[in-house]
């Protein structure tokens, strides 16, 4: 039986080589161009977070997580207790 899946493999053309090729160099630069988006976005986020860690982050309600944005587990917290979101507010 594994002899006779072993002999339905065919080696790839050189055209099919560049065209995945082209596909994960296209997929990297997405994934590169996301991340980078991403980043700028949380990091005035978490600029302000960090810059005053005794006040709560504007709109922050203790009963609703959707106004918590999206803190870093080892981020101080939102609600400005001055923990990491881990040990407060993100705890499990």
């Amino acid at each position: 039986e594994v002899t006779q899946k072993l002999a339905m493999i065919r080696p790839m053309t050189q055209e099919e080589q560049e065209a995945m090729l082209k596909q994960a160099l296209e997929q990297q630069k997405q994934a590169a161009s996301a991340a980078a988006g991403a980043a700028a976005i949380a990091a005035p986020a978490a600029a302000t977070a960090e810059t005053t860690p005794g006040e709560p982050v504007e709109g922050f309600d203790e009963t609703d997580p959707s106004t918590w944005g999206n803190p870093g587990r080892n981020q101080p917290c939102p609600c400005g207790s001055g923990k990491k979101f881990k040990h407060c507010h993100g705890s499990f």
